[in-house]
């Protein structure tokens, strides 16, 4: 991905971020930790407990007292460790299935009884390490180690295997073999508070402290790291860490949200309450098996989806209106929509970027046009040229649709809502040049073939194709002679409604308006009529028929098109042709959260904006991502009316010999998936019971009633946006036959 600086100027936009509060989830508003386990569930050190949130709805498992939660830590074989308010353990399954919370606390010797707030929880090879005030307990072998006190401890940290304390007025230890050793140097830190130590190149460790700024410790020295974050650091109130996989460190702040900068130390980006989060104190942090950024809050949890290739732009930037253009004019990135025209320019009330809207423009633009050293823009009231921050208006048309002729770029033409007309450059400015009587259908798309064949696609009338005598040289003093215009409609092939014309490999294609039939056509000279063009697709490597183009940019090296595949997914594609070899590189677009934007506009084969009621930068990544396989669980098993038979964490118990007098059941199920859970649809089956699987669909669970004596199996899986499958999570039990209280074994 693109990494620049917002104070650079670049177009970041705003990541997609989905807020939980308590309205949501059962618990305290505060959240001090997250994490996610090897399952996939996200689970927060709340103020009441510890919640549990698994893709579809969330859990709160308290401790003793509902104490608050401060630490939870995963180990290898996905037990949650737990530190809480004078509290330490773990969670384990009841005899149904159910997480409960275990305390260690009597455990512990009582020379060295816990007195203290357990703020610290790490998981190592030898053991699982609590850090409750000054003291510092190890749990291994089902006992307690005591490491021997060394002064009053500020807070604790791990680098992988490696665990390390600072203490107030001595500095920063590492815990070696049972013991606290101060680090090379480390009393530099005996007066500068340490709130954050990720691992960072060379081996080295960055350490993120709230009274200086950033630090580096290579192991032998500590060394200052020249960052452009230290005084926001500061000023905010740092409070933890975390390293991204792109090589890029998220720091979040008491104050300030959460600020991101690269391994160079120059800043990414801010991600604060402007950008959507419910408030700027954030405590926990943590990485999902996705790159989704989740963040324990003073008020809730948010989470980020983080190194999407999207961001957007919306009302919060400046941006009004449904987007119907795009330009780069100079550098400058230009929208229009139906509110007018908005240019990306730095605000200083906002201290930063944002879009404005030009106002001498006062309707809204339909067609943009980056020429020679100005911007021509259509619109409601006319057709406007932009040079150097002058705007003059050229004339007064209803503008529709702007195409500059490939044949003589002197000439542009203009689909406005009474027909067409030209603009010629002449004599260093672009001149009124005609109006073409002939055409009185509303132009919506242009394109040209041969050397004299300008084609139309209109609203409501098929499409036209006009024959110049000549489309070169001097300007049109009047209006041209002695043109050739035809009409084509449904008596030619073409589906009733808008049309879209376009020029493809030197080739006419047709797109229409029709949710039945094809979408694509060609023209076939020999009939002179249109076709089906069922063969597109092929070009693409696509496995579909209905493939046509949404959206194309000089004259087919840009493309966005849309896919009915075989397995019945619609689905985007961005295409760019390489003009050496021919060949096209096709990228599958991540685009569930966008799907109706189909304003397009590319800079270039990586980049590319698309608009709607507001506007997408996508950015290709370089590599292909790497979905991981997900699970689905059944979480819940209700007999009766309210009878709790599974509780949704596999446990060694047999399984359940229902009596036949409580013939229903209703099954709860989910699968921890959390980019655009809407999208995330289930299917099941009971074997014994249903005939085949059931529609997929995005209910959550299954009631079933009327189940006779018998054995079953119930399987339940789900399909996520990009169309993968998980395997089935499955459910055993038995029915006994009337008047038999037990039965045997499945």
């Amino acid at each position: 991905m693109t990494s620049q600086s917002a104070g650079d100027g670049i177009e970041l936009g705003d990541p997609f971020i989905r807020n939980y509060t308590t309205e949501e989830y059962p618990g305290h508003m505060q959240n001090w930790s997250i994490t996610q386990d090897r399952n996939g569930f996200i689970y927060a050190g709340n103020g009441n407990g510890v919640l549990e949130y698994d893709g579809e709805s969330w859990r709160l498992i308290p401790l003793d007292d509902l104490n608050a939660v401060r630490s939870i830590a995963i180990d290898e074989n996905n037990v949650k460790w737990v530190g809480g308010d004078r509290e330490l353990g773990y969670l384990e399954p009841d005899s149904l299935g159910f997480l409960r919370y275990i305390s260690l606390k009597n455990k512990i010797p009582p020379s060295h009884a816990l007195t203290a707030n357990v703020w610290n929880v790490f998981t190592t090879n030898v053991g699982v390490v609590f850090r409750g005030g000054d003291t510092i307990y190890i749990w291994r072998n089902g006992v307690f180690q005591i490491i021997p006190n060394k002064g009053r401890i500020h807070t604790g940290f791990q680098v992988g295997e490696r665990i390390f304390f600072r203490l107030y007025e001595k500095g920063l230890y590492e815990l070696q073999d049972g013991k606290l050793n101060l680090i090379p140097q480390g009393e530099v830190f005996k007066d500068i508070r340490v709130y954050a130590a990720l691992p960072f190149k060379d081996n080295s460790i960055l350490l993120g402290t709230r009274d200086a700024g950033l630090f580096v410790y290579d192991g032998t020295s500590v060394s200052k790291f020249e960052n452009e974050i230290d005084d926001y650091l500061i000023s905010n109130r740092l409070y933890n860490g975390l390293h991204l996989p792109d090589t890029t460190y998220a720091f979040t702040t008491l104050r300030g949200g959460l600020i991101i900068i690269g391994e160079n130390g120059k800043i990414r980006r801010t991600i604060t309450t402007k950008n959507g989060l419910l408030n700027d104190e954030i405590y926990g942090i943590c990485l999902d098996d996705r790159n989704g950024i989740w963040l324990g809050l003073q008020t809730g949890i948010s989470h980020i989806e983080h190194l999407r290739p999207y961001t957007f732009f919306g009302k919060k930037m400046g941006l009004g209106g449904t987007v119907d253009a795009f330009a780069r004019h100079k550098g400058k990135l230009y929208v229009g929509t139906y509110d007018g025209i908005h240019s990306w320019e730095h605000s200083s009330t906002e201290n930063g970027y944002r879009f404005k809207r030009i106002d001498e423009i006062n309707s809204g633009c339909t067609s943009l046009l980056s020429t020679n050293d100005c911007l021509l823009a259509l619109t409601d009231d006319g057709t406007f040229e932009i040079r150097n921050g002058a705007i003059e208006k050229l004339n007064n048309l209803k503008g529709v649709f702007s195409y500059r002729s490939q044949i003589d770029t002197n000439r542009i033409f203009i689909g406005h809502k009474e027909g067409l007309a030209t603009l010629y450059f002449f004599e260093g400015a672009w001149q009124n040049e005609s109006t073409i009587g002939q055409i009185d259908e509303e132009a919506i798309s242009m394109t040209e073939t041969g050397t004299n064949t300008l084609w139309l696609g209109t609203r409501v009338d098929g499409v036209v194709k006009i024959e110049f005598p000549s489309m070169r040289g001097e300007k049109w003093k009047r209006n041209p002679e002695n043109l050739k215009i035809y009409h084509y409609n449904q008596k030619h092939g073409l589906p009733h409604g808008w049309n879209k014309v376009y020029t493809i490999d030197g080739q006419l294609r047709v797109t229409a308006n029709t949710e039945m039939g094809p979408p694509l056509f060609k023209f076939d000279a020999t009939a002179d009529s249109f076709i089906p063009d069922t063969e597109f697709g092929k070009k693409f490597g696509l496995d579909s028929v209905m493939v046509h183009p949404l959206a194309v940019q000089d004259n087919g090296t840009y493309m966005l098109l849309k896919s009915l595949s075989i397995a019945g997914w619609p689905s985007r594609f961005s295409s760019y042709k390489n003009a050496q070899t021919g060949k096209y590189r096709v990228t599958k677009l991540q685009d569930w959260r966008f799907s109706g934007h189909y304003k397009v506009f590319w800079e270039n084969q990586n980049l590319f904006w698309l608009g709607s009621e507001d506007v997408v930068r996508y950015e290709i990544p370089k590599n292909p991502e790497n979905v991981p396989p997900f699970k689905t669980f059944i979480r819940k098993v209700i007999s009766g009316q309210d009878s709790i038979i599974y509780g949704g964490v596999q446990v060694a118990f047999n399984n359940p010999k229902l009596k036949h007098s409580h013939r229903g059941l209703r099954f709860q199920f989910a699968a921890p998936i959390f980019d655009d859970s809407q999208s995330k649809t289930y299917q099941y089956f009971l074997k014994g019971f249903d005939k085949e699987w059931s529609n997929w669909s995005h209910e959550t669970q299954k009631d079933y009633t009327n189940i006779y004596e018998g054995d079953y199996q119930f399987l339940v899986r789900a399909k996520d946006v990009h169309g993968e499958v998980s395997e089935p999570a499955f459910f055993l039990f038995q029915y006994c036959p009337l008047g038999i209280a037990l039965c045997g074994p499945i």
